[in-house]
């Protein structure tokens, strides 16, 4: 499978707001991490900037933003509380975003898709020197 993975670049001027420059750093600099926002970004037409804006946005910018959370939390396998400090917000939202994502998952098509994004994340990460992956915690709901 081929991978392509959002023109980070371009969306540079969407800076990520209600994140600390630690938090940012820590998050970005995860090579995992940085793969499925860039991965959720050019699959939905969003710029990476907008998944982590504070406001809610559009309807579809919101599902994309849920789409990563989810992503971050399953197949990452990240604490949901460090999920949303990553998007600037609470582990409910999280939680909530999970939910949301695993109901749709019950439509084929859906499902389909998710389960793609689900296999190009794992190829990505799996691509990468365990040193670059990040560090993926225990499974936590």
């Amino acid at each position: 499978m081929q991978i392509q993975v959002a023109n980070w670049g371009q969306n540079a001027g969407n800076t990520p707001q209600g994140l600390g420059e630690a938090m940012q750093a820590q998050f970005l600099g995860d090579f995992a991490v940085t793969g499925i926002l860039s991965l959720v970004a050019r699959e939905r037409g969003v710029p990476v900037g907008m998944l982590m804006h504070r406001t809610r946005s559009t309807a579809g910018v919101a599902e994309a933003r849920q789409l990563a959370m989810y992503l971050m939390h399953v197949v990452l396998q990240r604490r949901m509380a460090e999920v949303g400090a990553f998007f600037g917000r609470d582990r409910t939202t999280v939680s909530h975003a999970c939910r949301v994502i695993e109901d749709r998952r019950e439509d084929p098509v859906f499902e389909a898709d998710v389960a793609r994004l689900e296999a190009a994340i794992g190829e990505i990460v799996g691509c990468l020197p365990t040193w670059l992956r990040g560090k993926g915690g225990q499974h936590a709901a």
